[in-house]
Formats: C-alpha cells, structure tokens, sequence
C-alpha cells in the first residue's frame, strides 16, 4: 500500500510538472528559429533534410514549400493552420512504435510532450519558416516605455530601464566624475587614473562637459597599456 501510495503521488507530481511545462509554452509565442528549426534539425533533418543521399521517403522538411507539398503516400506533411491534418504531428505524436517519428527500431526516443506542443501551436499559428537570423538584417527596435522618460541617455538606456522596471529595481545613482574616470580607465588600460588624469578631466567637464567623456575615452584608447592590456 506504501509503494502504490507513493507510486500515485510520483505520477501525480509528473502531471504537475507537465501541465506546468504546456502552461509555460502556451504563454510565450512560438518562434521558428528559437523554437521549431532547433527541433527539426535535431529529430528530422537526419532523414528528412537537406542531404539528398541520407533522404528518406523523399521527404524533405527544411524547404517549407517541399514540407507543405503531399507526399507520395497522398498526405501532407505540414498543413498550415490545421495540424490535426498534418502528417509531421500525426506520426510524431502517435503511440504506435513502428507509425512514430523518429524511428523507434533506430533507438530515437518520441518527443516530449512540450515537444509536441510547441509543433502543434506552430503549424495552428500557419507552420512559417524563417531565414536564419544570421542572414536576417537588423532592425532599430522601438524604444519600450519606462517609468522615467527623461533618465535613459542613449537608446539602450530605455532597455536597461525597461528590464529594471519589469524587475522592481530603481537605476544606481549616478557615478561622479571621479567614479566614472576610474571605472574607464581601469577597463580601459587596467590602471586606474592619476591625480593629474583626475584634475585634467574634472577641468574638461566643467568647460565642454559631455564632450569630456569621449575625449577621456579616446585618450584612453590611444594610449599604449590599451594595448598592453588587450
């Protein structure tokens, strides 16, 4: 009676977890190139991607219109928007160790549940392909808002503030000139700065101020410890 008792209270910590696990899914968005590309290459790409001679069943899953094209047995691998239709989710999902993607007599393991629901909410949301982000060019974000518009001084700033938002924390005050001289030149040069750096650049602030900083930066940078210390 112990080891039943314990056996349900296993499974039903294994239930919790999985439900957690699904919960967590279905809260973030899927993308293809964090969620779905990393799970092809992983399961399917061995037998179904871009290696004609290691190909199987002439099935190829890495060319979106090759994935959404019925194969020779009359199904669909992919059928965006409707996966109970989609052959990719009915063999990867199935219980039936010879039907199941990847092969079972090759020793794969079936996907996870999570797995499998990310592949579902995929091909629900149109089953899109995207170029990897490496040939993707970048684009300027919009600033987020944050709870002091006139703090951030540059673009990233609004970011750092906008996580420091999400996470309660208040900014650290403002370093002096003295703070920030140090902080520079010890990761610049990785020697701190002289009295005579400190008079010098507290005399440029008060005469150009924000000018200073970039001039203490470039001196910084064309002196020789900054290559000593790269």
């Amino acid at each position: 009676m112990i080891r039943d008792s314990q056996s349900q209270e296993l499974l039903q910590a294994l239930r919790i977890g999985v439900l957690a696990a699904l919960a967590s899914v279905a809260a973030s968005a899927v993308d293809f190139g964090r969620d779905i590309q990393p799970l092809l290459a992983d399961r399917c790409f061995a037998c179904h991607g871009p290696d004609a001679a290691q190909r199987q069943a002439g099935l190829r899953l890495d060319i979106r219109a090759a994935a959404l094209a019925p194969s020779a047995s009359g199904r669909t691998p992919i059928r965006p928007g409707n996966p109970d239709e989609s052959e990719v989710l009915r063999r990867t999902a199935s219980a039936d160790p010879v039907l199941r993607m990847p092969p079972a007599h090759m020793g794969h393991q079936p996907l996870a549940p999570e797995d499998l629901e990310i592949l579902r909410r995929w091909i629900e949301a149109g089953a899109e392909y995207k170029t990897h982000w490496a040939f993707v060019s970048p684009n300027q974000p919009a600033s987020p808002a944050t709870s002091t518009p006139d703090w951030p001084l540059a673009s990233l700033d609004a970011f750092v503030l906008a996580r420091l938002d999400t996470e309660r924390l208040t900014p650290s005050a403002k370093a002096t000139n003295a703070q920030w001289l140090r902080r520079m030149t010890l990761d610049v040069n990785g020697l701190p700065p002289t009295p005579a750096d400190l008079r010098a650049f507290e005399e440029a602030v008060n005469l150009r101020g924000e000018q200073a900083y970039g001039e203490a930066v470039d001196r910084a940078l064309s002196s020789p410890r900054y290559g000593e210390r790269m």
